[in-house]
């Protein structure tokens, strides 16, 4: 796959189309968590391809500082890896 797996290019107004996707669309708390599990996720990858990624992590942090049920314990062993 040729998918570009740094965030640099899409980070400030992909955020702000996420958070307005949920005022907009997202009827409860768990579409929202959801969708930011898929974000956390997608990161994560991106991760184990570049670890040294600014905008891979940025994105990651910016998602787990919003998400109403971060896994920060999951979160420390993933920076204890790299």
């Amino acid at each position: 796959d040729n998918l570009d797996l740094d965030f640099t290019s899409c980070s400030p107004k992909y955020r702000l189309s996420l958070i307005t996707n949920k005022i907009l669309h997202f009827v409860g708390r768990k579409e929202f968590c959801e969708k930011l599990d898929k974000e956390i996720k997608l990161t994560e990858h991106c991760l184990l391809s570049n670890p040294k990624s600014y905008g891979s992590w940025h994105h990651r942090y910016w998602g787990l500082t919003i998400h109403p049920k971060a896994n920060w314990a999951k979160e420390l062993k993933l920076c204890m890896h790299y």
